[in-house]
């Protein structure tokens, strides 16, 4: 070799110079950067070595190459090269990790030339930045380092006490890594140090930390220049682990370098720093994050970590992340920081030790047997004291005796907050610590029973009773398997999550699927309308001859986007299997069945737009199968949900939604969209959605065990209102028989949700459906056909494309009039708007929050919190913003309600008037000066003449109040107007002497509020009366109802007198509980014209209609009243008042014989002799009725 001794070889002439004339002269030298303690470059030889044609060569100094300050004994080539030896000996031929060999040590020179790993190597940490380490190739190096640091740790003295007594003498590694790690750890914290990345951002570190933090600094320092029982790496991160990839970017080998800070120590070591930079890699480059977390798991599984190993690695962890994060340019100062607090909670992050409540309190502390700074663990004693017993046999004395308290962790005792002689009550011990220890793990994640960062077996209980698993009962993961965190740990995700929410300015968005986005049946005839369709268009297609009479199905063009995919049959669930099952059904139970999915209009936009603003989750009542296939559909490539699935099979509830499951700690960043508020009890989070019922009379398929409620916007035809659901309400905590019967009832839920769907299957309710459809229509005259079109507001009529104004079901319609031919209506809509709303909506609250959080500076600087004890929320906070945008609904309005609370219900807890207040309208029992607003459910109540009499007040029916809450737009008033009472017609019939509403007027029966039909709706006039219009069928049967009505039915309800009271209480409802719901009211009876007082000359024709109605119940006898005489005229002067009525029926919330909260005003309170009216009523009622039925049935015919 050419002579050195005054030669520069970090020089790359002079290095070229010192190689000529060796096996190792070079055409070319590469600098490598990454290294700091050595130069070192690649070779490319001019003459390929041992088949080589590249090899690295590394040159040191007597100090660090990139901080010649801090000198390095040149020593250490020797342990490096001796290392690279032993351990290359230790590995299996051709294994997939390896080290380098090495061809040259010229100790005189400081040279090493070794094996080259290829050219297109990278280290893991570029490798991993550069996008390329998949969840597979992760899981992979992961599994193979962990393997390889298990065989080089075998390397211990038990086995090889020579190697040991080496590589104990590297002192200067042992002094290095020492200092690097523990000896700057206070100093980086305290602020001692300067670290410009922490200067600017305090850490505020408890001083109980702190000192702890100094204990362990101390402490572990002496330790790693001791330890001498096993061999380590020193310097295991992922810049010293060098990958070769194929084209591919797959991994093909892995090789180790830099082994000079080889020496005997902990494995832990080794294992902690490895982990430490893999978090680093995770928090500031978030596309490895998955990959990262994958990584280490195998890392750890691969290794088979004992406990103390792991409890030694979680420490080194923190260690390292407090002292290099702020050291090397990783990103912000904001999350530096998060960094640095995150090493201290797993260095030092105290555990509060309380007394068990179990405990004979009061006690004496008699002795404290554990000291301070002294290591325990789980059994070791900590204290004895004394109590008092008292005996139960009579006549017992007290007497002292003595117990003692064992450690449930593992730990250093930090400090004690009690002393000896101490008096221990049960409320103090329950307030106050009595000592605070230093955990090496706190157990913060558990998978299946072990803590995930030391591997500790967290199902083990012992005579203390404390299990290590109830540490850690948080599961804020999609799956039901994933690990489970601590409250510590899930603040720590969840800071997390909103910091890279944050920086990409979006907001999370839990997005239910049914009737929400999508619209689900099993009904077999959508496919086979689809296949129709499908025919239709391939005929058309292959230019078919025109006058083929085929007509295309009208429901066509409403299911060209139908998604479909086939569920197997355990979806289902368990199906009885009883006697009298089809073979169709038993092709069900083993077959399954398959699923029609409609996406709501303009879904796809929808999802696109959302996802630049919000991070969305699904969250369903469905099965995991059902979700995947439904997200498959709607979102084949994952942007928008990502595989963030949560279903029923995860959530824990058939009946609820939490949004805890997966935001335990902090919701200012969440926004719900679902359908139903109940399930979610109407949290402030939650923007409802009007269900998407497209697949008519289906509803929710994957729900149908959860309470039935109305649709928010009532239907346009009225039909018997069923007795509602009870609200659901959240359980606590269950007893093993409670949770034994809660999964009978569940098990029973999901046979009932199962024969549902099986019903369905098999009954074809759309097929019929669309049959009564075609009927109907064939009924009339088919020139007279014409396309009708939902009324709509002006201004959203104006708003909407012209080619949307005509519904794309009608053109068959149309095209069969052209042909002559008899039209199919289509029963299927494809007029949905609801995303359109919501789009617009969420994107205000996008806007909102993130305007707030921009300004949040000047903000914090003018309302300094010092004096309060519970901060206000801020501003940027969706559980402010949703509350504020929904109160912007209604503010200033002031509503009465009349005839809409049922009369046994307190009106402040209403349904309806909670929902009023919510949507920020002020409400109250009596006629106000400033009430704007009278919500009437029928025409001539007191409060509405009262309001018509004051003027200025708009009297609207009850839809104008849940449109707009459907809505959330306050609609114009002059489409919902109770309009004024029409001029009475001559009669044949007596009048009536009272000017007061009759309580038993058809009127009663017949009147309804407009209905909407998903925007607006105003009331329809009707059209002249025909005889030909009655319906004798439903006469007769009305009667024959009359008849069995009994006098208890109609007269036992009481009525109560209701005052205002503003206060709101809370409850487990639904808005779509309080909405109209279609029904007929219970028909009220009449009076014979005897009965009228007015008739009689009655003293009482001026009274009250609440005196007049009191009366009336107190003359009462057994006697019939369906007496009164039915004329012509009558009919026609009912038929006028219907039409000029709208045809919904009563509000849901007032049960069939219940009567509304302003009944008092028009029908008064039932009279004293109610049991006699039962008793007289009885026997004569049955006689009474068939006579007249046989009356009525021979004046009409």
């Amino acid at each position: 070799m050419a002579d050195a001794n005054t030669k520069d070889l970090a020089d790359v002439a002079e290095l070229k110079e010192y190689l000529q004339g060796t096996p190792f002269a070079s055409s070319g030298i590469d600098i490598l950067t990454g290294g700091t303690g050595n130069f070192a470059c690649r070779l490319h030889l001019i003459s390929p070595y041992q088949g080589q044609s590249t090899l690295v060569l590394k040159h040191a100094k007597p100090y660090i190459f990139t901080a010649r300050n801090w000198p390095f004994s040149l020593e250490r080539q020797k342990f490096e090269v001796e290392a690279l030896k032993i351990v290359g000996a230790s590995i299996p031929d051709n294994d997939f990790v390896n080290v380098p060999e090495v061809h040259l040590f010229d100790e005189k020179e400081s040279i090493i030339i070794m094996e080259d790993c290829g050219v297109g190597s990278l280290t893991l940490k570029q490798f991993a930045m550069d996008g390329k380490c998949t969840l597979d190739t992760a899981e992979k190096i992961g599994l193979e380092l962990g393997l390889f640091l298990r065989r080089i740790h075998a390397i211990n003295r038990e086995r090889n006490s020579a190697v040991c007594d080496v590589f104990e003498g590297n002192a200067e590694a042992k002094r290095i890594s020492a200092w690097a790690t523990y000896g700057r750890l206070v100093s980086t914290l305290s602020g001692e140090d300067a670290l410009p990345a922490l200067q600017n951002s305090p850490l505020d570190i408890k001083e109980g930390d702190m000192k702890a933090i100094e204990e362990i600094a101390k402490t572990m320092s002496a330790l790693m220049i001791s330890a001498k029982d096993t061999f380590i790496m020193g310097d295991f991160w992922p810049g010293n682990v060098l990958v070769s990839c194929d084209s591919d970017n797959s991994v093909k080998g892995i090789s180790i370098v830099d082994w000079e800070l080889s020496k005997t120590g902990w494995p832990a070591l080794d294992l902690g720093q490895f982990t430490a930079e893999v978090s680093l890699l995770r928090r500031f480059h978030p596309s490895f994050e998955a990959e990262g977390a994958k990584m280490i798991s195998a890392l750890y599984s691969s290794y088979a970590i004992d406990e103390e190993e792991a409890r030694m690695a979680v420490l080194h962890w923190g260690v390292h992340l407090i002292v290099w994060t702020p050291r090397v340019q990783w990103g912000g100062t904001e999350e530096t920081k998060e960094m640095v607090l995150k090493g201290v909670e797993l260095v030092a992050s105290p555990t509060e030790v309380y007394l068990p409540p179990s405990f004979p309190y009061p006690i004496k502390i008699s002795s404290i047997d554990a000291s301070v700074s002294a290591n325990v663990e789980r059994g070791t004693r900590l204290l004895s004291y004394s109590f008092v017993y008292l005996g139960h046999a009579p006549g017992s004395l007290p007497e002292t005796r003595f117990g003692t308290w064992d450690s449930a962790i593992d730990g250093t005792l930090q400090v004690w907050h009690i002393s000896v002689g101490d008096v221990i009550s049960q409320r103090k011990a329950k307030e106050k610590p009595v000592a605070v220890i230093v955990e090496p793990c706190k157990h913060g994640m558990q998978l299946q029973g072990l803590c995930v960062l030391c591997g500790k077996d967290m199902t083990n209980i012992d005579y203390i009773g404390f299990s290590d698993a109830s540490r850690a009962s948080i599961q804020m993961t999609h799956s039901a398997f994933g690990p489970t965190v601590s409250f510590e740990e899930a603040q720590r995700i969840e800071r997390e999550t909103a910091n890279r929410l944050l920086k990409n300015r979006k907001l999370s968005l839990i997005v239910d699927l049914d009737q929400t986005i999508v619209h689900a049946t099993v009904d077999p005839t959508v496919g086979e309308w689809m296949a129709e369709g499908e025919a239709w268009e391939a005929a058309k297609g292959s230019g078919e001859d025109e006058s083929d009479p085929k007509e295309c199905n009208p429901n066509w063009d409403a299911l060209k986007d139908v998604k479909k995919f086939r569920l197997g049959p355990e979806t289902l669930g368990s199906l009885s299997r009883g006697k009298g099952k089809s073979p169709a059904n038993k092709g069900v139970e083993n077959e399954g069945c398959i699923y029609y999915i409609k996406p709501r209009p303009g879904w796809s936009e929808f999802l696109s737009q959302m996802a630049k603003m919000y991070e969305m989750h699904v969250y369903t009542m469905g099965t995991r199968a059902y979700a995947e296939e439904v997200c498959a559909a709607i979102d084949p490539s994952g942007e928008a949900f990502g595989g963030r699935i949560l279903s029923r099979d995860e959530s824990g509830s058939l009946t609820q939604k939490s949004l805890q499951r997966l935001f335990p700690c902090d919701t200012s960043m969440v926004v719900i969209i679902d359908d139903r508020a109940d399930v979610w009890e109407w949290s402030p989070n939650l923007l409802k959605v009007i269900p998407f019922d497209f697949f008519v009379g289906i509803g929710d398929i994957n729900s149908t065990f959860l309470p039935k409620v109305a649709p928010l916007t009532p239907p346009s035809t009225p039909h018997t209102a069923s007795k509602p659901e009870p609200p659901v309400t959240p359980e606590n905590d269950p007893t093993p028989e409670e949770l034994e019967r809660s999964e009978a009832e569940q098990k029973e839920m999901l046979s009932k949700n199962s024969e549902t769907l099986n019903a369905q299957v098999q009954e074809r309710p759309l097929a019929k459906m669309q049959e009564e459809l075609k009927q109907s229509i064939s009924a009339e005259d088919s020139s007279t056909i014409e396309p009708i079109a939902a009324p709509q507001n002006s201004d959203e009529e104006e708003a909407q494309p012209e080619e949307e104004k005509t519904s794309d079901s009608d053109a068959p319609i149309k095209e069969s009039l052209k042909q002559g031919k008899m039209p199919q209506k289509a029963l299927l809509k494809n007029d949905d708007i609801e995303l359109f709303r919501l789009d617009h909506i969420l994107g205000e609250i996008h806007h909102k929050f993130y305007e707030a959080y921009d300004a949040r500076p000047a903000q914090s600087s003018k309302q300094p919190s010092k004096a309060k004890t519970k901060p206000e929320k801020p501003l940027y906070d969706v559980t402010r913003i949703i509350p504020g945008i929904r109160a912007d609904v209604l503010k200033d309005v002031h509503i009465l309600f009349s005839s809409v609370i049922p009369l046994d219900t307190r009106p402040e807890s209403a349904e309806i008037w909670r929902l009023a207040v919510m949507f920020g309208a002020k409400c109250s029992t009596e006629l106000t000066p400033e009430t704007t607003h009278v919500v009437a459910a029928k025409r001539g109540t007191v409060k509405v003449d009262m309001a018509r009499r004051r003027g200025n007040i708009k009297i609207v029916w009850p839809t104008w109040l849940t449109d707009s809450i459907a809505l959330w737009q306050k609609r114009p008033e002059v489409t919902y107007l109770l309009d004024e009472p029409p001029v009475a017609e001559q009669s044949t019939t007596p009048p009536q002497a009272s000017s007061d509403l009759d309580i038993d007027d058809d009127e009663w029966d017949l009147e309804s509020a407009p209905t909407s039909g998903g925007v607006s709706l105003g009331v329809n006039p009707g059209s002249a009366f025909h005889a030909d219009e009655i319906n004798w069928n439903d006469i007769n049967d009305e009667v024959e109802a009359a008849m069995m009505e009994s006098d208890d039915e109609e007269d036992t309800e009481d009525v109560k007198s209701v005052k205002s009271d503003r206060s709101i209480r809370s409850g487990n409802v639904s808005e779509d509980e309080c909405t109209p719901k279609g029904g007929k009211r219970k028909r009220l009876r009449s009076l014979t014209p005897s009965e009228i007082p007015g008739m009689n000359r009655d003293s009482d024709v001026l009274r009250s209609p609440l005196s007049k109605r009191k009366k009336l119940a107190a003359d009462r006898l057994g006697l019939s009243k369906l007496k009164v005489a039915i004329h012509a005229d009558d009919l026609r002067s009912s038929r006028s008042r219907d039409r000029s009525a709208s045809p919904t029926g009563k509000l849901t919330g007032s049960s069939p014989g219940n009567e509304d909260s302003d009944m008092e005003e028009v029908a008064g309170i039932k009279g004293d002799q109610e049991e006699d009216d039962e008793g007289d009523e009885s026997g004569t009622e049955d006689i009474e009725d068939d006579f007249l039925a046989r009356e009525l049935e021979n004046e009409w015919g």
